[in-house]
């Protein structure tokens, strides 16, 4: 029985060597990771060869005064962790990227909300991290989503799509964003996107005459109704002055306010429609003071060329009318006229007359330029009045322009015929067409003159009034 026991204790030695032994090789093996020792309970088989502590003393053997009953009890080695390294005490963060494992992206989209019909709006964004991912627009209509417009990303991430659907309709649709890449998928949030009507200004003139009659083009799109309203800021508010109707191709043509003084003038167009007032954007005009004129009395210099010695009248009963008119490139110019005194305040509200009815002069100079040579001023074609001469075509006989009481207009449209043969072309002698500078009946300067006690002399002497 003794040899028994000490065999038994021997055992327990060899053991215990055994297993320390074993500790000191795996302290030179590296630990597994703190979560794979955490997820690993060690089992009873375990235990038994865990190392025992390097300061624990190994087992004494059995006191000779124990009982030959009793055997020793063994004892229990002392289990001490491993010191971990720096890199093992450091865990691993959570969000960060695993080698190989793909990271999903994230959509950020930015989008117009409200455009005229017939305008591109359009949204926008950003694939984050930058992919060149494949990026769809969808509108939902026939009670599903549908695609209306693709792009690829750039390599950046960033791309734009027009919103193409109900492009031409007023009223508000819905859109989305969606986008994929690498397996992922992302939706946007709904675009709520509002088309309006729409008022377009094509054409106005942007200087005119105070006075003259001027007017605004356009059109509308999408309006509920045809009307279109002017409206004309005073200042201090708009206010409505005008008003008309757009044709059933959304064309319409509205005469601008002509009230207005010298200066700059702001004016929009307003229509309504089923969203509410729509409005154009601001234009100006810019009106200018187009009508100058004086009279004054007439000198000796004005007339080197056109009086002579024995005129019917002197320089002294002259008058020089200085004044603007509309030449045939539609521009203001200046021109003068001489006639007699008593006739002067006639002729100039008749000429005042026809400018502010937009009658076109090709030429207003001095006969003098042309040294009081009639047939070379006809061939100009200048309008003109005072010339001490002989009738053209006819040496024998004064004309009544020595008198200072006649007038000729626009010479070459309205030609003069004597003897057979017109001057300074028979173009327009018996053809009256309605050209620019051509007298007619319904002529504004023709009604003006003669209603001043002028005479025309139509049908041989288009050009001559006779005061």
């Amino acid at each position: 029985m003794r040899s028994a026991k000490r065999l038994t204790v021997a055992c327990l030695v060899s053991v215990a060597l055994a297993a320390s032994t074993l500790t000191a090789v795996a302290e030179d093996v590296p630990s597994p990771a703190p979560d794979a020792q955490a997820s690993s309970s060690p089992g009873p088989s375990a235990e038994l060869s865990a190392a025992p502590s390097e300061s624990a003393a190994p087992p004494a053997p059995p006191s000779a005064s124990a009982s030959p009953s009793e055997a020793p009890e063994p004892v229990e080695p002392t289990q001490v962790p491993t010191a971990a390294t720096p890199s093992e005490q450091a865990s691993t963060p959570a969000s960060s990227r695993v080698e190989g494992v793909a990271v999903e992206p994230t959509l950020t989209v930015k989008a117009d909300t409200t455009k005229p019909v017939g305008t591109y709006g359009y949204a926008s964004g950003t694939i984050s991290p930058a992919a060149p991912a494949d990026v769809v627009v969808q509108a939902y209509y026939s009670g599903a989503w549908r695609d209306v417009n693709s792009v690829t990303a750039d390599t950046d991430g960033t791309f734009r799509l027009r919103l193409l659907y109900g492009l031409n309709t007023v009223g508000t649709q819905e859109f989305r964003v969606r986008a994929t890449y690498d397996g992922f998928a992302m939706t946007s949030d709904v675009i709520v996107f509002t088309r309006t009507a729409k008022i377009t200004v094509t054409s106005y003139a942007k200087t005119k005459v105070i006075h003259f009659a001027s007017y605004v083009k356009g059109t509308i799109k999408g309006a509920s109704s045809s009307t279109v309203k002017l409206q004309y800021n005073n200042g201090k508010k708009w206010v409505n002055v005008d008003s008309g109707k757009a044709d059933s191709s959304g064309k319409f043509t509205i005469e601008l306010y002509k009230k207005v003084t010298k200066g700059t003038h702001t004016y929009r167009l307003r229509i309504d429609s089923k969203l509410g007032w729509v409005y154009s954007d601001t234009f100006t005009q810019k009106r200018i003071a187009g009508w100058k004129s004086s009279i004054t009395n007439t000198r000796a210099s004005e007339v080197k060329y056109t009086y002579q010695t024995g005129c019917p009248v002197g320089t002294s009963q002259l008058s020089t009318i200085s004044m603007t008119y509309w030449n045939y490139d539609g521009k203001i110019a200046t021109g003068k006229l001489i006639v007699r005194r008593d006739v002067a305040t006639k002729v100039r509200a008749a000429f005042k007359a026809a400018f502010f009815k937009g009658f076109n002069i090709n030429r207003m100079s001095n006969p003098d330029v042309w040294k009081a040579d009639d047939v070379t001023m006809m061939a100009a074609n200048n309008t003109s009045a005072f010339n001490c001469r002989k009738v053209t075509g006819n040496p024998y006989r004064v004309s009544p322009h020595s008198y200072g009481r006649s007038v000729d207009v626009n010479t070459y449209e309205n030609p003069y015929r004597v003897n057979g043969k017109w001057y300074p072309s028979s173009k327009y002698g018996t053809y009256r067409p309605k050209v620019q500078g051509l007298l007619h009946s319904n002529s504004t300067l023709v009604k003006e003159l003669k209603q001043r006690g002028f005479d025309w002399y139509s049908g041989w002497d288009w050009q001559h009034f006779q005061g």
